[in-house]
């Protein structure tokens, strides 16, 4: 159920951390978590654009299984269907994400061209935002992944 996302548990100081995070339709995943399952949050207890070739090797063979490609297929079209209408239940109920939230967004990508400020959107969503632009295309884990890494450590050392 909360595929396209990956758990940590970072230990900062005496406490211990659960984060989620998730590339593209993952983070749409973890939103959908944090909206519907708050306590799942906290717990009950080098060249921009381009993939080094390793990761540009990983990402071609995903996209060339067959069934890799139907599980994205159908994980965009949840985003159409059944997502979009638990966000609209989500908006007219006025439920926001109640934790802490750091979107980050690539730079060379186009969210800014579609959306303009991104953060400008993900406020309406969250009661606490803070946000990074990365240097990189798409793909920002695989392009970018020192600046990725610098953004989560900065938001989870805040």
């Amino acid at each position: 159920m909360f595929e396209g996302f990956t758990l940590d548990r970072i230990a900062v100081g005496d406490v211990e951390l659960r984060v989620r995070h998730g590339h593209d339709r993952g983070c749409y995943v973890a939103l959908r978590l944090a909206l519907d399952h708050p306590d799942a949050w906290y717990g009950t207890d080098r060249q921009p654009h381009k993939m080094e070739p390793e990761a540009f090797e990983g990402y071609l063979r995903a996209v060339h299984n067959p069934a890799t490609v139907h599980a994205m297929c159908e994980d965009y079209r949840g985003g159409l269907g059944i997502d979009r209408r638990h966000d609209d239940e989500s908006r007219r109920t006025g439920t926001r994400v109640a934790c802490p939230t750091h979107f980050l967004w690539s730079a060379y990508d186009d969210m800014e061209d579609l959306y303009g400020d991104p953060l400008a959107i993900w406020s309406e969503w969250t009661t606490e935002l803070g946000g990074t632009r990365i240097e990189s295309g798409h793909h920002m884990a695989e392009e970018a992944p020192e600046a990725v890494a610098d953004a989560i450590r900065g938001f989870l050392c805040a």
